[in-house]
């Protein structure tokens, strides 16, 4: 009996749930990772950091007058914004750093081997790149937040917790971020 359209068949169903997969983990509009797979690669990253005594920062990031925008000049050219805000994040990280946009105009990213030092680098980076995107009206602002594991636990809820108040705070404060020697 001929295999090969059994094989063939079974290549194709495989091919067909890998991209699947991959559309269930891509957010659609920016092309990075969604809430999901920054959901799955942060247990991962977390558990390796621990396993392996190394460092991690988690970065969460939301837009500041992403809204007004949206209203003021409608939803294709906040999606232009987003897309661009996307691509300016993209270019700021390290290799191996990866970036999720959660939805709306809330991104995160997961920096392996990286400390409070070297996150707020990149936060930096980040929120300057940002502040460039070219926009109608006002210039966004990204605001952003920082937790690092070991210093600031190992445990990725709390983690999240941590760099989600730090971003709030960075939003009150005026400031795109927080410097570390300010996150206590």
């Amino acid at each position: 009996a001929d295999v090969a359209p059994v094989i063939g068949y079974l290549l194709h169903e495989a091919d067909a749930r890998a991209r699947l997969d991959l559309v269930a983990r891509t957010d659609e509009l920016t092309g990075l990772g969604n809430r999901r797979a920054f959901n799955e690669q942060a247990v991962r990253e977390v558990a390796r950091a621990v396993r392996h005594t190394q460092d991690l920062a988690i970065l969460v990031m939301d837009l500041s007058r992403f809204k007004r925008l949206n209203d003021r000049f409608g939803h294709a050219v906040g999606d232009e914004a987003l897309q661009a805000v996307a691509d300016a994040v993209r270019r700021s990280v390290r290799t191996g750093d990866s970036i999720f946009r959660w939805g709306g105009d809330e991104f995160a990213a997961l920096l392996p081997h990286a400390d409070a030092v070297a996150a707020a680098h990149v936060a930096r980076r980040i929120a300057e790149a940002v502040e460039q995107v070219a926009t109608p009206g006002s210039r966004l602002l990204m605001n952003i937040g920082a937790a690092c594991l070991p210093v600031d636990g190992s445990d990725l809820d709390g983690l999240l917790t941590l760099a989600d108040d730090r971003m709030y705070a960075a939003k009150a404060d005026g400031n795109a971020w927080l410097d570390p020697d300010r996150t206590g």
